[in-house]
């Protein structure tokens, strides 16, 4: 294809490659007086005009091997020899070019066969020495430095004392952001690398963030020292610092201002971190928060994983243990006897097992365990002994007694089978309300539910009512269970009435003084559990609601009936 000069440059400018092909003689060459165009005598390319060989400048459409191509421009020695593969000074040709290694000149942006990287006009002169800001290579306004060999700087170069990094491909310097070989560079406006300290920017591709650089490139995860006074940052494996709170993969939690200043070492409480006031222990030599447990003189403590903040107060740790501190973070010690009676953990006093629970710390002991043959209960939720109630384990009815032990049991106590169903009251919060379907699963009106909740946990509480009021569950209404009015009549009846100052969970609070002519007007039924609460089923669901005292028919106590 025959390029005309015009087009050659422009294409040349945006980039072709050419690759080099050595000549190896300096040997004259002797042609015939009718030789005309290229020769090559003893390794070396000459080029004849009738016999005369040509010295200077050549532009021709002919390559040295017979080829047509478009038109490119040639330097011949005052040897005539063809320059190939080399650089041709200005001394030589008036102006500074380079031969390529197919003997052509360098135009626009070529790579000789070292890699070198050279910019010339049209004409073949290359770039002077220094630097250049030009569209004429790259198709918009760029930066190059050339150096004394007139070929354009790529890697990391210095002038002046300041450093810059000349792309490899483009020869350009880099302007902004960019990662080079793992490790992340910024240079400003005019190429130059930033180098020391924080720079606050956006063009990582992470939102706007602080980085810290060091040597001239952002330091790589880790802490580092920022100032004299001893200031230190932590470096994300992202790159830039921490700013709030950060665990890192070894599981150490650190904690910084929005500047990426470290909080310094030694015991901190603020409320900037976890949106509450939380207790943290800076280590001196990680500089973070340490993970799990940690001691400080004759104390330990525990530092939640993930969260750096000292745990106080109750923490499951483990299937076996939860963790106890006050208020400092302290934990629980081992006591002589292996029992702790205390209300420092729960407002009120508590009996706790204290052993190794917790992956050979101290802790209280939860589920069930044996010392010799006696059976206790460490509260999953709570972590002390479950005292003075009954306990279904493994198939079996238990009471606990005042000390935990426990002993197989046929009946719990009044307040154990209140208790359960308080809790089976509480579990059938938004089950359906019917009238129509009172009896169905997961379907009550007021007294079927009141009355469920202590037939459906019997097995429990070894307390049959079933027996004890002989109801069939089939509406009739002579059954006790068939309305509100009923159960209450039965109540009072058996001597299970009890009074509002006496309200223990799972009694039974019924309404009452309507004109109804049921048994004391009583209307309605609803279960109290505790803390001035009560469940009951008003339609079109079953609800916890307030317990206000108001048309009080009657209280009840279902268990104090034998």
């Amino acid at each position: 294809m025959k390029w005309i000069l015009v087009l050659t440059c422009v294409i040349i400018l945006i980039g072709r490659r050419q690759t080099c092909h050595a000549f190896d003689g300096t040997d004259d060459v002797s042609p015939a007086s009718s030789l005309s165009g290229w020769v090559t005598e003893s390794g070396n390319t000459c080029y004849y005009t009738n016999g005369t060989a040509h010295t200077g400048w050549l532009v021709t459409d002919t390559a040295p091997d017979g080829t047509v191509t478009g038109l490119q421009r040639y330097w011949l020695d005052s040897s005539g020899i063809l320059a190939v593969s080399r650089l041709i000074p200005p001394e030589e040709a008036g102006y500074p070019a380079f031969a390529l290694s197919d003997g052509t000149i360098a135009r626009g942006k070529c790579t000789a066969s070292d890699g070198s990287l050279y910019l010339a006009g049209n004409d073949g002169s290359l770039l002077s020495p220094g630097w250049h800001v030009t569209a004429e290579f790259d198709g918009g306004l760029q930066r190059y430095f050339i150096n004394s060999s007139y070929q354009v700087m790529t890697g990391f170069f210095s002038v002046d004392g300041s450093s810059y990094y000349g792309e490899p491909e483009s020869g350009y310097e880099l302007r902004g952001a960019s990662g080079i070989d793992g490790a992340l560079y910024y240079a400003d406006n005019s190429g130059k690398l930033f180098q020391n300290g924080y720079l606050v920017t956006a063009s990582f591709g992470q939102d706007l963030q602080r980085y810290w650089f060091t040597d001239g490139k952002a330091a790589g995860e880790g802490v580092y020292t920022t100032d004299t006074s001893g200031a230190k940052t932590y470096v994300r494996p992202e790159g830039y610092v921490v700013r709030g709170k950060y665990t890192a993969s070894s599981g150490i939690t650190y904690l910084a201002d929005n500047e990426g200043n470290l909080e310094c070492p030694g015991w901190h409480v603020t409320a900037a971190y976890d949106g509450g006031l939380q207790r943290y222990y800076i280590d001196s030599v990680t500089n973070g928060a340490p993970e799990a447990f940690f001691q400080i003189g004759n104390d330990e403590y525990y530092s939640v994983p993930g969260e750096g903040y000292v745990m106080r107060g109750k923490y499951r740790y483990d299937t076996d243990g939860m963790l106890l501190a006050d208020n400092e973070g302290i934990l629980v010690k081992f006591t002589n006897t292996g029992w702790l009676v205390t209300s420092r953990y729960d407002g009120g006093l508590e009996r706790y097992r204290i052993d190794d629970c917790c992956g050979g710390h101290a802790g209280a002991h939860v589920g069930a365990f044996r010392l010799g043959t006696q059976l206790y209960f460490g509260s999953y939720d709570e972590g002390y002994e479950i005292r003075n109630q009954g306990i279904y384990f493994e198939g079996t009815l238990y009471h606990a007694d005042n000390s935990g032990l426990m002993t197989v049991s046929s009946r719990l106590s009044s307040g154990e089978i209140g208790n359960i169903a308080a809790s089976y009251c509480l579990s059938k919060v938004g089950s359906a309300y019917s009238q129509d379907s009172r009896w169905a699963p997961d379907t009550y009106d007021c007294s079927s539910l009141a009355y469920r909740a202590y037939s459906e946990t019997s097995a429990e509480t070894g307390f049959d009512i079933d027996a004890l009021t002989g109801c069939s569950g089939l509406d009739l209404p002579d059954d006790i269970c068939y309305s509100a009015a009923n159960e209450a009549s039965w109540i009072e009846q058996n001597g299970a009435a009890v009074s509002e100052s006496q309200l223990a969970p799972g009694d039974l609070i019924f309404y009452g003084g309507s004109s109804n002519g049921r048994y004391r007007g009583i209307y309605h039924v609803a279960v109290y559990t505790g803390g001035g609460r009560q469940v009951a089923a008003t339609g079109p669901r079953v609800v916890l609601q307030s317990f206000t005292p108001s048309n009080i028919g009657l209280y009840g106590r279902p268990s104090l009936i034998y």
